[in-house]
């Protein structure tokens, strides 16, 4: 079940599952009117658990019999967002060995094209062993705190800052732990996923 926020219908963000070959999306809370039902925003659905999940499955199978009282939409006549439109944080891993060699490249040959001489002093940072990544990022995984108010979805305009001359993008992935846990062993984590 791929989980969706979206909006278009005149009601602000809504939780929805698509369906149909990603072709539609069930609004879950018209699907499942309850109002205990865990559907208001996707946080809600997320801190449920288990049986929000349960929930929203069953709100999928049913939809089918509500799709005349706006429970089904079809793709095109709404907008997805980002899927949690305000996280409580982000911890943004750097789990790329490649992508941070890389990294560490770019910076050494832009440092050596500023130096008089570039090849000579491409050739010192790498007999110095400069520009390589540390040895603790092999040790221990780490993570810095992205803004959590920087998250944007599918088709939505990325606000460009007056004071940037050059903008960074990477394309990002989101695992969204649903379960609490602490010092929870590597073999267990994807349970907490």
């Amino acid at each position: 079940m791929k989980l969706v926020t979206f909006t278009g219908t005149g009601n602000g963000d809504r939780v929805g599952a698509l369906t149909d070959g990603d072709m539609r999306v069930v609004d879950l809370a018209a699907a499942d009117p309850d109002p205990a039902a865990p559907f208001g925003r996707m946080l809600d659905l997320i801190e449920a658990g288990d049986a929000g999940l349960a929930r929203a499955r069953a709100a999928v199978a049913d939809a089918g019999a509500k799709a005349g009282k706006g429970a089904v939409h079809a793709l095109a006549d709404v907008k997805l967002r980002t899927p949690v439109p305000d996280p409580p944080q982000i911890r943004d891993f750097l789990c790329f060995e490649e992508h941070l060699i890389n990294a560490f490249d770019m910076l050494k040959r832009k440092k050596a094209q500023a130096q008089p001489d570039p090849a000579a002093a491409l050739k010192a940072f790498d007999e110095q062993g400069l520009f390589k990544p540390p040895p603790i990022w092999y040790e221990q995984p780490l993570f810095y705190k992205p803004s959590r108010f920087g998250v944007i979805g599918t088709d939505e305009d990325v606000v460009w800052p007056h004071f940037s001359r050059l903008l960074d993008y990477e394309m990002e992935f989101g695992a969204w732990l649903g379960k609490k846990g602490k010092d929870v062993k590597p073999e267990q984590a994807r349970d907490l996923i």
